[in-house]
């Protein structure tokens, strides 16, 4: 039978090896959090040709049905991204890298259609708010025409990797209107 003292050391060499694993779960999920969420070039058709295709990268909560389906954004992530719809109404998105801050990373990808002279792109969700975004000091002021859009839609990343998935490619196939709404 066990003494008293082999019965302490037992605990003390259970607790040491559970503390040992716990840092080390905990250095491999900081780990993970450190690292940069990748989202693959998207070549995206439907678009109204000739214009200008802003992409923004941001966190928000799922469509309401109170906005008519549009999620409410809460921050930009990266963005806006902008390239040019030719003249067939195609666009391609290059791929971007959005650095990761513990588990909030973008879930939403929103997609603003202007005309090619408008200098600048801004989201305003539908119940009034505008996104917050490190990179502009006060997005309530920027001028009213930088919400003016041709069209807007967006895509979740669910919906995205889904489409992924099934695609198989380096890039990923988007249609305006079927996968972005």
């Amino acid at each position: 039978m066990k003494t008293q003292t082999e019965n302490k050391k037992g605990m003390k060499l259970t607790l040491s090896r559970l503390l040992s694993l716990c840092l080390i779960q905990f250095a491999l999920i900081s780990g993970a959090q450190a690292s940069n969420q990748v989202i693959e070039r998207l070549r995206v058709s439907g678009l109204p040709a000739n214009q200008s295709l802003y992409v923004f990268y941001a966190t928000g909560r799922p469509p309401a049905v109170d906005f008519g389906g549009v999620p409410i954004l809460r921050t930009i992530k990266k963005g806006p991204v902008k390239v040019q719809i030719d003249s067939n109404g195609q666009a391609s998105v290059p791929q971007v890298s959005i650095p990761r801050v513990g588990f909030d990373i973008a879930n939403f990808l929103v997609f603003v259609v202007t005309t090619p002279d408008q200098a600048s792109a801004y989201i305003e969700n539908p119940d009034g708010t505008v996104p917050t975004d490190a990179r502009v000091s006060n997005p309530n002021a920027l001028a009213p025409s930088a919400f003016t859009a041709v069209v807007k839609g967006t895509i979740g990343i669910v919906d995205l990797e889904k489409l992924k998935s099934t695609q198989g490619a380096s890039s990923i196939a988007l249609q305006f209107g079927k996968d972005i709404k």
